[in-house]
């Protein structure tokens, strides 16, 4: 299932060049056409499977929990999709405008990294916490604070976190 549907895809980028990007043997696919078109919904099932690679990657979301979005964050991932599609159609032609491609691909790639870095760009309220990891323990000036053996007795062992001492002699 892709995060953006064809029709939403005509919405976010001129028809024209859909229709000239999806078209085989020269031919350019009316909007109309674009709806069913395979080409189409190739590049939005390719691009809404990269983002579920990047999600599972960093743990934060589940596909499940984008594919209940609603509101704003339903139309930014639409949006991400989209682009990630639009990268794909330009692939089909790489000569039409390899300019705009590299603006397309820079864009998905940063949103990508960022979902894949685990930040939490869909503002999910359960899953914040998720995204901030703390660490239970001591940290190494609270392991120096202690009252260990090494602190006590500081000419006989090494000072904690030191392999060995560098002005004893072994």
């Amino acid at each position: 299932m892709s995060y953006c549907t064809p029709a939403t895809m005509l919405q976010k980028f001129d028809a024209r060049t859909l229709g000239m990007l999806a078209g085989d043997l020269n031919a350019i696919v009316s909007p109309t056409a674009l709806l069913t078109d395979p080409n189409l919904q190739s590049a939005l099932d390719t691009a809404s499977g990269e983002i579920d690679a990047a999600l599972l990657n960093a743990g934060l979301y589940q596909p499940n929990d984008l594919a209940n979005l609603t509101g704003t964050a339903a139309t930014f991932l639409a949006s991400i999709c989209a682009v990630g599609a639009m990268i794909w159609m330009y692939r089909r032609r790489p000569l039409v405008d390899p300019k705009r491609e590299k603006e397309y691909a820079e864009m998905f790639a940063d949103w990508i990294s960022r979902l894949r870095s685990g930040e939490n760009i869909f503002n999910l309220p359960a899953q914040q916490a998720a995204s901030q990891p703390t660490v239970a323990g001591l940290s190494l000036p609270s392991l120096y604070q202690l009252n260990g053996i090494s602190t006590r007795t500081r000419d006989y062992y090494p000072p904690p976190g030191v392999p060995c001492s560098p002005n004893r002699v072994t």
